[in-house]
């Protein structure tokens, strides 16, 4: 992907850059676009967010990929960004894609950054928990007490937990959640508009990571080949019945046909009968000056 990423950046060197309104709306144009292909599209209309933190451009190589296209690069090196907005980031081409927690630990993954918590007590059952591990990883009989210590604990608090005071951390934010969802929706009715093109793009984040490998074998997609694109095997046929599918040592109407005599190696050099031009121990002659 990093490869892909150079070379969308250097792509983005053959776009003429116009300003259609100042840091919002960018026409790039290609500079061969008077040689190139009359179907081939020439130019493209970047929009970009008020915040600068996303760059919307039509030819919906992000929507599609995931990856930031090159025209958008041309924009952002235009108005001389440091480093690449977050939202053109997806955690599917990042060193942590592979980090999916279930929905209950999501806030222990990596690129969530510190753990922030919201209550005291679970902060204070987190690092209690992490020393507790911690000291159970020295060797493996500090492993037995430890898992025979959780097992005893988890089944003390599972019949205390049906009992729920709506102050943990996890039914905090599903109520956060809940509402947030609620007020969204809200908002759109009232105002019977759309999601903006913003929120839209965002729903990229949820995109699944690609597939650590191909299956082996023949991919599914790839058809039977035409029988002239197939390499046929050159037909071999007997010197002496002129059949095809074996040769003149195993014909059977060989019958006591005595074999070929062995002819005698010929030099390449000397031109004489018994060796090769390898092995030719003929000198060569003496260079002589026509002028003596």
């Amino acid at each position: 992907m990093f490869e892909q990423f150079g070379s969308a950046l250097y792509k983005a060197g053959a776009y003429e850059l116009d300003v259609a309104v100042p840091k919002k709306v960018y026409i790039l144009t290609h500079v061969d676009a008077l040689s190139r292909e009359k179907w081939s599209k020439v130019q493209f209309k970047v929009d970009v967010d008020v915040d600068r933190t996303f760059f919307n451009c039509e030819c919906g190589i992000f929507e599609h990929s995931g990856m930031v296209c090159c025209h958008a690069l041309k924009v952002m090196i235009e108005l001389k960004l440091s480093k690449i907005p977050e939202k053109h980031i997806l955690k599917r081409w990042t060193r942590d894609a592979r980090d999916i927690l279930p929905d209950h630990l999501v806030r222990y993954q990596k690129d969530r950054g510190p753990h922030g918590f919201d209550t005291y007590r679970h902060n204070t059952m987190y690092m209690k928990a992490m020393e507790c591990v911690r000291l159970g990883d020295s060797n493996v009989k500090c492993y037995d007490v430890f898992m025979a210590m959780m097992k005893e604990v988890h089944a003390t608090l599972l019949p205390l937990s049906h009992d729920k005071d709506g102050m943990g951390l996890e039914e905090r934010e599903a109520a956060d959640q809940k509402a947030k969802e609620g007020n969204h929706g809200k908002i759109n009715v009232e105002a019977n508009i759309d999601i903006d093109e913003g929120d839209a793009v965002s729903n990229c984040s949820g995109i699944a990571p690609a597939k650590e490998m191909r299956l082996a074998g023949k991919p599914t997609t790839s058809g039977d080949k035409a029988p002239y694109e197939e390499k046929l095997k050159r037909s071999r046929f007997c010197t002496i019945c002129r059949l095809k599918g074996h040769k003149s040592t195993t014909s059977p109407d060989k019958g006591d046909i005595p074999k070929a005599p062995r002819k005698m190696p010929k030099c390449g050099k000397c031109g004489v009968v018994g060796h090769r031009r390898t092995s030719c121990g003929k000198r060569a002659e003496p260079f002589v000056p026509n002028f003596l």
